[in-house]
């Protein structure tokens, strides 16, 4: 077990020697002259060849070897997406351009493990997006008084003469259109009120998708102070399109293509970590902007579909549902931690109160955004995707355990709600890698032997790349 934890952290050896990271951090950072255009590419990715020009000629020694690990495993061809998980488990380096977002699209199933059919994948889902848009966004008047989260100015629909004469906004028919856009309404409105409110301490989902635009501040105020249904056709004319609108329509053609789920408050934290990521982190292609709402879209849904049973209330009572994985983290915290277990359960603080949110949004609340996408590199590598976030929950919990040990109801309380943001999120995480190989550690002598198996057949990979 320790040579693995080694492997994902860089640990201590037995030996007693310094780890890799302790040796790197006490390094100043040092120009590299050697760049990873020395490997010999097999894959004929544009991305992948972009990232063996980049420059690395001021980086840390650390991130540097990591990158050209990465690219090692992306320049596979199929990908080790085992191998991949393990690197993403241990965090993805800024310091390589559209790395992050390029190994999260791998991870959610937005790109196969074939570098050589991106291209086309990323293609046939734009197309297959632009349908979607195409189909559910709906605004039946010539002279839009009153219209939904715009696609852009250009995207208002209009119908013909005849289907005008047919159609009226008292029609009640399925086929209409102004039928359709009056029900649509309400669920445009609900995502609207709560995209507003996502990330309140950052402006950036109110800036414009353009950011040439961004200088006409008093246009972008006045459209923030508006809700959409009360635009008027004027209004769209000079209508400037910020990422809240971007986000907002992700959402709501989610929401019609999953009528048994629609919108649910929440998902539109878990979505803005993704479309934030990718946008200030886009991978090298060329037509990466046209992709950026395509993209999101995809991987959110794919995101969502290991994730929905949180947000449905008849799955609740299920293993899957929001109380099965609250008992897990309880579970969990009972193996590890017996006293703390107790003292919660002898408080009577159900874990609702306090791991409510954690669960449903995967912690985005809990922590600032940087620390979230290093958080969200190790549940996304995860190979037991989300085994891995139980015990990141229970390191949580335990950094307050002195207080909790101590505390009477309120205290205890405080604690728990407020532990996250007293805890450094590479400190936070390596407690948790600790704690999982503890827990793994108890397991019987057949699973240890089955570990084993495992991380020779990875260390012997990772030697092979």
């Amino acid at each position: 077990m320790k040579l693995f934890k080694d492997l994902l952290l860089g640990g201590k050896s037995n030996s007693g020697e310094k780890s890799r990271e302790e040796e790197f951090i006490m390094e100043k950072k040092v120009k590299i002259s050697e760049t990873p255009k020395h490997i010999k590419l097999s894959s004929q990715s544009k991305i992948i060849k972009n990232f063996c020009t980049q420059n690395y000629s001021t980086i840390a020694k650390q991130n540097y070897n990591r990158i050209l690990m990465f690219v090692k495993v992306l320049n596979l061809e199929p990908i080790n997406i085992t191998l991949l998980r393990s690197l993403a488990f241990r965090g993805i380096p800024e310091e390589c351009k559209g790395l992050r977002t390029l190994v999260w699209n791998i991870l959610l199933g937005y790109l196969g493990d074939r570098p050589s059919k991106w291209d086309e994948e990323m293609e046939h889902k734009y197309t297959t997006f632009n349908a979607f848009k195409k189909e559910f966004i709906i605004n039946p008047q010539f002279s839009a008084d009153s219209a939904p989260i715009p696609d852009g100015k250009d995207n208002i629909l209009e119908e013909t003469k005849l289907e005008k004469e047919i159609d009226h906004p008292l029609s009640l028919g399925r086929k209409s259109k102004w039928n359709t856009f009056f029900k649509d309404k309400e669920l445009w409105e609900e995502i609207e009120k709560d995209v507003k409110r996502t990330r309140s301490e950052m402006s950036f989902l109110m800036s414009a998708t353009d950011p040439t635009k961004n200088i006409h501040q008093d246009i972008l105020f006045a459209q923030a102070e508006k809700r959409k249904s009360e635009l008027k056709a004027e209004d769209y004319e000079h209508y400037i399109e910020t990422h809240a609108d971007v986000i907002s329509r992700i959402l709501f053609i989610y929401g019609k293509l999953n009528p048994g789920i629609s919108y649910i408050q929440g998902m539109n934290e878990l979505l803005a970590i993704l479309y934030y990521c990718f946008y200030r982190n886009p991978i090298p292609h060329p037509r990466q902007i046209n992709y950026l709402e395509s993209q999101t879209f995809f991987c959110f849904a794919n995101l969502m579909s290991e994730l929905r049973d949180n947000f449905l209330r008849a799955m609740d009572k299920s293993e899957s549902g929001m109380k099965g994985r609250l008992q897990n983290i309880s579970d969990l915290l009972k193996r590890l931690d017996f006293p703390v277990w107790d003292k919660i359960r002898e408080e009577r603080i159900e874990y609702e109160f306090f791991a409510f949110r954690w669960q449903m949004l995967l912690l985005s609340q809990e922590f600032d955004v940087p620390d979230t996408l290093r958080l969200w590199d190790s549940l996304l590598g995860d190979g037991a995707r989300f085994n891995f976030f139980y015990y990141v929950c229970v390191a949580i919990v335990l950094t307050s355990r002195e207080l909790i040990l101590e505390g009477d109801f309120p205290k205890v309380m405080h604690a728990l709600q407020g532990a996250p943001q007293k805890t450094d999120i590479q400190s936070l995480l390596a407690y948790a890698t600790e704690l999982l190989f503890v827990d793994q550690a108890n397991q019987s002598e057949d699973d240890e032997q089955i570990q084993q198996i495992r991380k020779t057949d990875l260390i012997e990979e990772m030697e092979l790349t």
